[in-house]
């Protein structure tokens, strides 16, 4: 499976970090690690995604079992909600990472908005702008 091989490669990783050589190519040896970095993030996502599935079926085989019981039941449908809820949330944070996957979305932006010379209305143009970007990277 994904997870055997990321985490066989994230060991093969971790022993090479660990020679005495590993820092004379101090750029390869950067790549080494943030390689690493993203093998260890990736498993441990598929680890919480597994984990949510296996909470969201007991919940919905306890369902199952409390047909008479009104409390159990919405126990168990409250559970399973909440798993698929928080497997939700992690799918839609991974979906924002492959998005920002390209080479240079790791890296810091400036956004620099100039008036010019447009006199009063170019500067509430710019103004406006500015709050609209705000808002945007808030979010």
């Amino acid at each position: 499976t994904a997870v055997s091989g990321w985490s066989s490669a994230a060991v093969d990783l971790e022993a090479q970090s660990a020679a005495p050589e590993f820092w004379d190519d101090a750029a390869a040896a950067q790549s080494a690690l943030s390689e690493l970095a993203a093998l260890k993030r990736n498993v441990a996502r598929l680890e919480e995604w597994d984990a949510a599935l296996d909470d969201a079926g007991a919940a919905l085989e306890g369902l199952a079992e409390a047909r008479g019981d009104a409390a159990d039941a919405e126990f168990y449908a409250e559970a399973a909600d909440e798993a698929l809820a928080a497997l939700r949330a992690s799918l839609d944070a991974y979906e924002v990472d492959r998005a920002l996957d390209g080479p240079y979305d790791a890296c810091a932006c400036r956004l620099e908005i100039a008036s010019g010379a447009g006199g009063l209305d170019a500067q509430d143009w710019t103004a406006m702008l500015a709050r609209m970007y705000t808002r945007f990277a808030e979010e």
